[in-house]
């Protein structure tokens, strides 16, 4: 009996210690969970901005965070990226602590601009003003991503300006 290995024997050893290696390494770098959903909240977007009438939805997300710009949406967590195409826009991104985000969360657009610190000009001009500066900022610049909290708050809007009728839809997450 022969107790001694073949010569080539380390090599195969180094070979399997190798590929070893490569498959740990392969089987750390994949996700441990999925991404967000981008395309089902891209769809909750898109029910309401497609009704008829004014119109308010929500749509419980894993996000940590977002960008929007007009036409698509984008959505990320410690699992990956995910983009959806909307079909319905403009879609306006609200930022919290302002008076598109009140509107967004059901107030009317009268009670939100009520203020004393713009008393000359009519509600719905200050609301057209605020869309379209936040239209504005989303198209002269790179996406930028947004925190998220875990539940998307869209809303489509109808107003009148200039004896026409408005609408826009303001999403927050």
């Amino acid at each position: 009996m022969d107790l001694e290995a073949p010569a080539d024997a380390w090599y195969v050893w180094v070979g399997v210690a190798l590929v070893s290696v490569a498959a740990i390494g392969i089987a750390l770098g994949l996700p441990s969970g999925p991404p967000p959903d981008a395309h089902a909240a891209a769809n909750a977007v898109d029910r309401v901005a497609g009704s008829a009438h004014e119109a308010t939805g929500t749509y419980e997300h894993d996000a940590r965070s977002y960008w929007v710009d007009r036409e698509r949406i984008a959505m990320r967590n410690e699992h990956g990226v995910t983009k959806a195409t909307l079909a319905y826009g403009p879609v306006v991104p609200v930022e919290e602590d302002t008076e598109l985000a009140a509107v967004l969360h059901g107030n009317s657009i009268a009670i939100a601009y009520t203020s004393q610190l713009r008393p000359s000009k009519p509600s719905q001009e200050q609301f057209h003003e605020d869309v379209e500066e936040a239209i504005a900022a989303v198209d002269s610049a790179d996406p930028q991503w947004r925190s998220a909290d875990g539940t998307l708050r869209v809303r489509a809007v109808e107003y009148e300006l200039g004896g026409g009728e408005q609408r826009v839809v303001l999403l927050a997450m």
